[in-house]
């Protein structure tokens, strides 16, 4: 899959982004984490460029595997790649903040009724 990740075929990637999506969702996280410095380094190449979609999508993938894995490991993956410490940071930023507001909402919909 690697390979396929790292191919300039557009619809080639599309489809490993695909079964790399599945994957982390089926296999147990051991599996994941014996392939998981490989994933992030053939991902982290796809989430340049403005008006690239795959932009997302790896975005995506990346909070999965930080729900699968933790965040500590997908940092210890990207040591090297400062692009990648930032995308992950901001996912984890995005994901705090959302919590924040939830809890806000919830206390405010408790204050009201």
């Amino acid at each position: 899959m690697m390979v396929f990740l790292d191919s300039a075929n557009r619809e080639i990637v599309k489809s490993a982004l695909g079964f790399i999506k599945l994957a982390i969702h089926i296999y147990p996280a051991d599996i994941v984490r014996e392939h998981l410095s490989q994933i992030l380094k053939s991902l982290l190449g796809w989430s340049h460029g403005h008006r690239n979609h795959f932009k997302m999508q790896v975005r995506y993938i990346c909070e999965r595997l930080m729900r699968k894995v933790g965040y500590e490991e997908l940092l210890a993956c990207v040591e090297g790649n400062e692009d990648g410490k930032k995308i992950l940071a901001n996912i984890k930023k995005r994901k705090e903040h959302a919590k924040k507001m939830k809890a806000k909402a919830v206390e405010q919909d408790q204050v009201s009724v």
